[in-house]
């Protein structure tokens, strides 16, 4: 006996787990027909799963079972990676800045871009917005690494992805070239690391502290038996045919162009 959606979920993940080891074995092939003259007019074989139609005899054993499941609210998701991405992109900026400043031993009030930056309120935030957007493009493109099924943030992994877009759109934008080369004693790019790794561990936590991403759902599920065996042993009038219908989908991705 078991509940009618564990199978029906097991049915569905052995398809999708059969796509994508055809997938993975026609991506192995493809190097020898690139590589072989011979093969070179050929295209790789490849295999995609198509509508499927599946009938399941079963045979409901009793009454729906009440049951709980902890879902994920992906509208909290949303919301909570906006949340961080305008809270952490300032938390960036200022971070850099000011160990770069202090690296420097400088007051800041120089014509460098560091020093306009931290000088300029207007292009400041104007830099603050645009590392905002990327750093939301960039987390919801990956929020399944970092937040689970549950709605669990790991954050460590959510801090390596927001170091990740502080050194590609900040730490090595071309204007910082000159800042990182006029570096005599070669620490400056890591000590910034570190303070921003330092800045991170205690913000993060403190921005996290209210976000809740699951929401508990009730709901009826229906225990049945689906073996030959315990089927031979119920009345016919209580085997019901399920016919299922299941097609093919492709999981949207998000892009994100934007430059500063």
């Amino acid at each position: 006996m078991a509940r009618l959606s564990t199978i029906l979920g097991a049915i569905l993940r052995d398809m999708v787990a059969a796509q994508h080891e055809a997938n993975m074995y026609a991506v192995r092939l493809s190097p020898a027909y690139r590589d072989r003259n011979s093969a070179a007019a050929l295209t790789p074989p490849s295999v995609s799963l198509g509508e499927v139609e599946l009938t399941l005899h079963c045979g409901f054993v009793d009454e729906s079972v009440p049951g709980e499941i902890c879902e994920t609210d992906h509208a909290a998701v949303l919301r909570a990676i906006r949340t961080i991405s305008e809270g952490i992109s300032e938390v960036i900026v200022s971070c850099i800045l000011t160990a770069i400043i202090r690296h420097s031993g400088d007051s800041g009030e120089g014509e460098g871009p560091v020093a306009r930056l931290n000088r300029e309120r207007t292009l400041r935030r104007e830099f603050t917005a645009f590392l905002s957007r990327r750093l939301r493009g960039h987390l919801n493109g990956h929020r399944a690494e970092f937040i689970s099924l549950e709605g669990e943030i790991d954050v460590d992994r959510l801090q390596e992805d927001i170091l990740y877009i502080a050194d590609e759109q900040f730490l090595s934008h071309s204007d910082l070239e000159e800042v990182f080369a006029a570096d005599m004693s070669g620490n400056l790019r890591k000590n910034v690391r570190e303070s921003l790794q330092t800045n991170l561990q205690i913000m993060l936590p403190r921005i996290l502290k209210d976000v809740r991403l699951a929401r508990r759902e009730k709901y009826a599920s229906l225990n049945v038996e689906v073996s030959s065996e315990a089927l031979s042993k119920l009345p016919e009038e209580s085997i019901h045919t399920l016919r299922l219908r299941i097609s093919p989908r492709d999981l949207p991705l998000d892009t994100d162009t934007e430059e500063f």
